[in-house]
């Protein structure tokens, strides 16, 4: 019962830590009136990245049916404000909405989400395994000539809520809010007549383990000294590249 109210209240903090970085945002939107709306844009994001295959249970058998690379998605949504500009230098802050959807079929921890409650752990293999997220975005960006940019992503990521659904049994949900990844990106943004286009390459990654992938019932082979068991966070980074298309709302860029 101490470890479950411990737990509630870390949650409970970060909640408010979430809340309140929202909250001075809408406080800086509000406060500047209509000017806010320069150097505003709206877009849309897709991401594909290569399967994470560390499994450790019939291994041989996943691997062989999924040949395959590609195969764990997202797609966001993101309002992003240009702060502030040093000659060809500029930072821009957004806020928006992100979902990560991996398709790789695999053994999950079904019971992640139920502490101190009962639950039968029968092996559970799933190949739609969903994550809401918010993304909270920060660009570092240096014009190379009028309308080409190349830019410094740096992309915090909220878990908001991890879905898991099977064939033989009823999908299973959470609302989990928590720090999920960060990540680096790099990357070249093009605008014609407000429109744009950008894509980006993850460089780097910092992840929360995802006890839903790696726990000590998914992996009872790896051992208790395994790192993957017993760290909170890792770099381990597949390959993942970003395209956004987006529209800048007002105010004229360089």
């Amino acid at each position: 019962m101490e470890a479950i109210r411990h737990y509630a209240v870390k949650m409970e903090t970060m909640k408010k830590q979430i809340i309140s970085i929202v909250v001075f945002m809408i406080l800086s939107m509000t406060s500047e009136g209509q000017s806010f709306w320069d150097d505003v844009s709206i877009s849309a994001q897709f991401a594909a990245a290569h399967h994470d295959k560390r499994v450790y249970f019939a291994e041989e058998r996943l691997l062989r049916e999924q040949p395959e690379k590609w195969g764990t998605w997202q797609y966001g949504l993101r309002v992003e404000k240009r702060w502030l500009e040093i000659g060809h230098f500029s930072i821009s802050q957004g806020l928006g909405y992100a979902l990560e959807h991996q398709t790789f079929e695999r053994l999950v921890d079904h019971c992640f989400n139920l502490q101190g409650e009962s639950c039968t752990y029968v092996l559970k293999y799933s190949s739609n395994y969903k994550i809401h997220q918010i993304q909270m975005p920060i660009a570092l960006t240096y014009q190379v000539f009028s309308g080409l940019e190349i830019n410094l992503s740096v992309f915090p990521f909220f878990a908001l809520k991890k879905q898991m659904e099977f064939k033989w049994a009823e999908s299973n949900e959470k609302m989990y809010l928590n720090f999920y990844s960060l990540e680096i990106n790099p990357g070249l943004d093009y605008e014609w007549n407000r429109f744009r286009v950008g894509v980006n390459y993850r460089l780097w990654q910092l992840k929360r383990i995802d006890r839903v992938l790696f726990s000590k019932h998914t992996i009872p082979t790896a051992g208790d000294g395994n790192p993957i068991l017993t760290e909170e966070y890792e770099d381990y980074n597949p390959v993942k590249l970003w395209f956004s298309v987006g529209y800048r709302l007002g105010g004229s860029w360089k």
